[in-house]
């Protein structure tokens, strides 16, 4: 099953990737050299700074690991049950015959 909701999670998860991998090295890089710099005003400012960006490329690395062991858990059922709800007030004029067997799939 390819679903767009698939697909969207994947590539979510491809640019998570992607932009771990290109901050990894500047951050390092400018962290490093920040330590080595003589302390002042604007070297702190800096400094605090380069932390703030590491800590978000932490995140995203730990969003990441969590993403991949989650499943999303859905039902069939429930997800057409949900469309046609909102199809029939717009065309409660038509007679509506719904009949899906309960599935539950679960997304990587």
């Amino acid at each position: 099953m390819n679903s767009p909701l698939r697909n969207s999670l994947r590539l979510l998860e491809e640019f998570i990737r992607d932009i771990i991998h290109d901050l990894n090295t500047p951050i390092t890089s400018i962290l490093i050299n920040l330590k080595m710099m003589e302390r002042n005003e604007e070297v702190e400012s800096i400094s605090q700074s380069a932390n703030a960006i590491a800590m978000l490329h932490k995140n995203l690395d730990v969003y990441l690991k969590d993403m991949q062991f989650e499943k999303e858990k859905f039902s069939i059922k429930e997800l057409i049950d949900e469309q046609v709800a909102l199809f029939y007030s717009l065309y409660d004029y038509l007679d509506w015959e719904i009949d899906v067997k309960e599935q539950i799939y679960y997304l990587k």
